[in-house]
Parts: C-alpha cells; structure tokens; sequence
C-alpha cells in the first residue's frame, strides 16, 4: 500500500503562501498594465487605491497558477501512481476549495482545532495521525510546514519503520519551487540544488546537504 498525504491544506495556510508568492512572483503582461494605471493616477490617494487592486489581481493570477500546478503535482506524482492520497487537516477546518479532490482521496482530521494549535502552540500526536492514514509500506509527505509538523509526521514514521520520504517540493517550498527553471510536475526531486553551486555560496551548500544526513525522511542528494 502506497500513501501520499498532505498536512493541512487550510485556507488560513494557503491565504499566506499566496500573498507572500505573489510579492515575488513576476508576469510582465500584467505588471506593464497596472505600471500604466500607477503611473496615470492623478492623486496619492488614487495611487494608493491602484495599487492595492493591483496587488489583488496579482494575487488572484498568481493563485490560479499555484493550486493549478499544485494539484498537477499531488495528481501526475501520486495518483496517478497507484498512491493513495489523504488530506490531513485541524478539527473542523475542512480544506482549500481549489485544492481538488478525486472520490478515493480522503480528509483526516488531527484531533485538535486550528486555533488550539496556533494560540496554545500544542501539537496533533503523530502516531494518531499515523493510525488514521492506516498500514502502509511506502508514505509520501508534503505541506506544512517541512520542518515543524510535516517533520514530525515523517520522523516519527521514520522510527516506526516505513518507508518515508517528504516531498518538499509541495510544501513551503512551492511558492518558489514551480517557476525554477527545469521543474517537473511529474518527478520528484525535480531541481536538484547542486546545479546552482558557485564559489559564492559553497559553505551553504555544504551546510545544506551536511545538515540532510540526520534526516533521512529527506532525499538524500
């Protein structure tokens, strides 16, 4: 039995990756466009106006794009591949709506709410997150976040025996992951960072990839 699963893919999560993504994310079309109508405005205060319904388009396109290679991902990578795929969530939160949702995939909730675990700082048990995806040889794991409650998850599988590995691509990471250059929907790990070693950042490197071999739920490059 092969399980995907994805740690909580609640609008509250999503709400901030888009934003902080859309900061970044360039499309010339568009910013040529609203560049024109800043440059038009005729007050500080019709500037300031343009600008916001400038940032909410750009944060309208820029979603539109993220869930849409997300879900290609998760799809092309998982599905398609004879993996299960579970959606783990807070007590009553649902998920996304753009995130789609096939009949087969299924929604586990943690025990706890959202709020509980953000204003208290408390934690899901892993091993009762674990129970509920069930008897698994081979789980894949994405979300977020990789280093905290997605770490959790996969270290704790990890000492239990199975077969885990995080796809880091489909966490935190993916804001800036899907515009790299040679990212593959389909394929995992899709960029591989040694391409981008220079003298520059050497030791980061090193650090980067020294730090990995204590993890093991991570690809080891």
């Amino acid at each position: 039995m092969k399980q995907f699963a994805f740690m909580y893919p609640i609008k509250e999560i999503f709400d901030v990756e888009i934003r902080n993504g859309a900061y970044t994310w360039q499309n010339p079309s568009q910013e040529k466009e609203w560049l024109h109508k800043i440059a038009n405005a005729t007050s500080k205060k019709e500037r300031g106006i343009v600008q916001d319904l400038a940032f909410q388009d750009k944060q309208k396109l820029f979603s539109r794009i993220y869930f849409d290679k997300l879900n290609q991902c998760i799809d092309e990578r998982y599905r398609s591949n004879g993996f299960g795929i579970t959606y783990i969530t807070f007590n009553g939160s649902g998920i996304h709506n753009s995130v789609d949702m096939s009949p087969s995939d299924r929604i586990l909730e943690v025990g706890i709410d959202y709020n509980t675990h953000r204003t208290e700082e408390k934690y899901p048990d892993p091993d009762y997150i674990l129970s509920q995806i069930g008897e698994t040889e081979h789980l894949r794991m994405a979300g977020f976040h990789c280093n905290d409650c997605v770490k959790r998850v996969a270290e704790r599988a990890y000492l239990k025996g199975i077969d885990v590995l995080v796809d880091e691509d489909l966490t935190e990471f993916f804001v800036n992951m899907f515009n790299a250059p040679g990212f593959k929907i389909g394929e995992y790990p899709s960029v591989d960072p040694r391409r981008f070693d220079t003298p520059s950042n050497d030791s980061i490197s090193k650090e980067f990839f020294n730090s990995r071999k204590g993890r093991p739920w991570l690809w080891q490059y």
